[in-house]
């Protein structure tokens, strides 16, 4: 099950979700989720952005982000689908060209 806290990410993360719209999007999608710790350094690398603000996007720890970065501790489920939103909008916003990785991971959501 999705937290409130998840979904009060989602729905900062696109205003047009409403926190019911987001629970369901995110019950319906998070299971199919994939998001291996390559996957995460990739698409780290091609935003250039930190572990650290990645880590206050998601109201966790640099150190977890460097674990999951690094394969140590698996992402959990929900998260996945946070991490890959937030990086789904910065590919809407900056109208994409990041090369076949990072559009493999994005074609999920």
């Amino acid at each position: 099950m999705i937290d409130a806290q998840y979904a009060a990410l989602l729905c900062r993360l696109d205003p047009k979700f409403t926190v019911h719209y987001a629970i369901c999007i995110g019950k319906e999608v998070m299971m199919n989720v994939e998001l291996s710790a390559e996957d995460l350094r990739v698409l780290l690398t091609r935003f250039m952005m930190s572990q650290t603000r990645l880590a206050n996007e998601l109201g966790v720890r640099p150190e977890t982000v460097c674990r999951w970065s690094r394969g140590r501790t698996k992402i959990p489920n929900p998260t996945r689908l946070a991490i890959l939103g937030i990086f789904k909008k910065l590919y809407d916003m900056s109208g994409g060209g990041y090369g076949p990785e990072v559009e493999r991971c994005l074609k999920q959501l």
